[in-house]
């Protein structure tokens, strides 16, 4: 008991220097990290402030553009859009934005407005990914400034009264998905540029006065699920490669002016569920590989 009690004094006073050793060094990194720490802040500081700057001269430019465009549009569209004010951006009608306060959304469909987009800055809307324009009363081309919209996925202009050749600057829009222009007045042939789409998943072109052939560019995007080309003025024959297409859903055609026969090789979409050849011009027997259509659902090839 006696040594026992000699020896436990003299294992705590050996720990002792230990201790304090590692309380110094403790105490060392302690006091060195508060000082990069302090030498750090103003860096990082001014790092937030100028994220914040741009952040908000961003929001200020759209907010510019949109006020602007809405001021050339008619007195009724301008009513329409009294709620587009000095609030806050995010709070406007059919506006959305993301986490920083810039618009990623545009959707005034359905909303009676009236004038042209080219008052509309595009170069001013960076972060712009969807931009639904449908069923109003736009009118005028679409302006080529639209390829400032470089991270659009979704483009819906469709079932207005804009005119003119669809613009060969859309094929700046790598990340396009969807581009309806329905229901218009274009004119002019159908673009080849749209080919380098790679992203492209639905393509809305029906109702307009298209003409000229099926470009064979239109045919190699290999993402698309629906083609809707339909009441237009396209002649020549539907390109055999079409059925290189194995991603297509539906493929309308009808009320053109197609000539020659159905491609064989339509017989290989395999995830074609609706097949719209109706109102052409079209002749020849009905290829039998058709049969192989598992997943067709709708067929019409009546009026050619």
């Amino acid at each position: 008991m006696f040594i026992a009690n000699t020896f436990a004094p003299l294992e705590r006073r050996k720990a002792h220097p230990h201790k304090k050793q590692l309380e110094s060094n403790s105490q060392f990194h302690s006091r060195y990290f508060l000082l990069v720490l302090m030498h750090n802040i103003p860096s990082l500081a001014s790092s937030q402030s100028s994220i914040a700057g741009v952040t908000s001269k961003t929001i200020g430019k759209e907010t510019e553009a949109l006020l602007k465009w809405k001021s050339n549009l008619n007195k009724e569209s301008r009513f329409i859009l009294s709620p587009w004010n000095e609030s806050s951006l995010c709070s406007w009608l059919g506006i959305a934005c993301d986490l920083s306060g810039s618009i990623v959304s545009l959707n005034l469909s359905s909303s009676t407005i009236r004038g042209t987009l080219h008052h509309l800055n595009f170069s001013q809307l960076p972060s712009l990914i969807t931009l639904k324009l449908s069923n109003n009363s736009l009118y005028g081309n679409i302006p080529p400034s639209i390829d400032n919209l470089s991270k659009l996925t979704y483009l819906d202009l469709s079932q207005n009264h804009l005119s003119g050749h669809i613009p060969a600057q859309l094929a700046s829009l790598e990340l396009l998905q969807v581009l309806d222009i329905s229901h218009n007045s274009f004119t002019g042939p159908v673009p080849s540029h749209i080919g380098s789409l790679n992203n492209l998943s639905g393509l809305y072109l029906s109702d307009n006065k298209l003409l000229g052939f099926i470009p064979k560019a239109i045919v190699i995007l290999k993402s698309l699920n629906n083609r809707y080309l339909m009441d237009n003025l396209i002649t020549g024959p539907i390109p055999s490669s079409t059925g290189n297409m194995s991603s297509l859903w539906k493929i309308w055609l009808f009320r053109n002016q197609l000539v020659g026969p159905i491609p064989k090789d339509l017989g290989m979409l395999g995830s074609l569920s609706q097949l719209d050849l109706s109102s052409n011009n079209l002749n020849g027997s009905i290829p039998t590989t058709l049969g192989n259509l598992s997943n067709l659902a709708h067929l019409y090839l009546y009026n050619n």
